[in-house]
């Protein structure tokens, strides 16, 4: 309670602040011991202390309500990546099964057209169901037993429709792919002679 009243001691006026009837509080002038009296309200001047929330209460609601929303989008996006890894996984898989079976059923070329997709679709080493090393050696033995196979068809019907083409075909892969670096000489060798 605010107020001010005269001490009955001296008259000077004694203001307190805060301080509730019945409390004893001293005068500033002749030091005694007085009790603080029922002070009327004033109108306009005192007004009751107001209990209720602080003012900072809906925006620490807000800020928890944000903290979940972004620990839901990263939990999401951390789910989101992890299936298109998975999915990415199974469909390398996928696909050196398939070239297995191409390569069991003496498809050469679709063995080698799958094993090169799984390579190219595995970003890191990590994403190959085997050992990168061994499925590197095996796309390369792939690659020349698939020239090979080309080079006897070839051999068998040199001037058959359309096998200029397919020799050019031929040499230009045999100058592109580095696994067929070894055999590149008796691919040109085996053309001219052809020609």
């Amino acid at each position: 309670m605010d107020g001010a009243f005269a001490c009955p001691e001296c008259g000077l006026d004694v203001a307190v602040r805060g301080t509730s009837p019945g409390r004893q509080v001293r005068c500033g002038s002749c030091n005694t011991l007085i009790e603080v009296p029922y002070l009327p309200r004033v109108d306009g001047d005192w007004k009751r202390q107001r209990f209720g929330r602080p003012r900072w209460w809906p925006w620490a609601w807000w800020g928890v309500a944000l903290t979940v929303v972004a620990l839901i989008a990263t939990a999401a996006a951390q789910a989101i990546v992890r299936g298109e890894r998975a999915a990415r996984a199974r469909s390398i898989a996928r696909l050196v099964e398939s070239s297995r079976a191409h390569e069991a059923e003496g498809r050469m070329d679709m063995a080698l057209i799958d094993l090169d997709s799984a390579l190219l679709a595995a970003p890191g080493d990590d994403y190959l169901p085997e050992d990168p090393a061994a499925i590197r050696a095996r796309r390369g033995e792939l690659a020349r037993r698939d020239v090979q196979d080309v080079l006897a068809n070839l051999g068998a019907d040199a001037r058959g429709p359309g096998s200029l083409g397919d020799w050019l075909n031929l040499t230009a892969r045999a100058g592109a792919d580095r696994d067929l670096a070894a055999i590149r000489r008796d691919v040109e060798s085996r053309f001219q002679s052809t020609l």
